[in-house]
């Protein structure tokens, strides 16, 4: 599945709760934090819909490494989706 505008910012928001609910004060809290603010300004509210291809993967080769540096470990659940399971870092990468 393509990462859409309405992925991107599903995952904003459940990053942005992961690091208010889980992460203050830990380490990788950091680069939750500036992935936010990074998916926010260059991904949210229409401006991902315009860019061609090459500039998304290289996007999503980013949230890719920033999410392996906050959680190391492939099978840690990153957040809880609608069904209240978790999804894991590598089910993100692969959206």
């Amino acid at each position: 599945m393509a990462l859409e505008q309405e992925n991107i910012e599903m995952l904003y928001r459940w990053l942005l709760k992961c690091s208010k609910e889980t992460l203050v004060g830990k380490p990788n809290q950091f680069y939750i934090d500036t992935l936010c603010t990074d998916i926010k300004d260059f991904c949210c509210g229409g401006q991902w819909n315009g860019l061609d291809q090459t500039y998304r993967g290289a996007w999503l080769g980013e949230i890719a490494r920033r999410l392996e540096i906050a959680f190391p470990d492939a099978e840690t659940g990153v957040f809880k989706n609608s069904k209240d399971t978790f999804v894991k870092r590598k089910q993100i990468e692969n959206l």
